[in-house]
């Protein structure tokens, strides 16, 4: 996923694991309104590690 190809520039580093359905309408939100707006905010702070979870197709 594009935001955990991205590594983290400072120190100390914040890492974040979101497990996600991939066709959950909730976990699309999420991610699309929430944790990108947080991600590119801070973005030289965070690790993000994207994981497929449940029912992912």
């Amino acid at each position: 996923a594009a935001l955990a190809d991205q590594q983290c520039k400072s120190s100390p580093c914040i890492t974040i694991d979101v497990y996600y359905e991939s066709l959950c309408p909730d976990s699309i939100r999420f991610i699309t309104r929430q944790l990108a707006t947080t991600y590119n905010g801070l973005k030289d702070h965070l690790n993000v590690n994207l994981i497929p979870y449940g029912k992912a197709n």
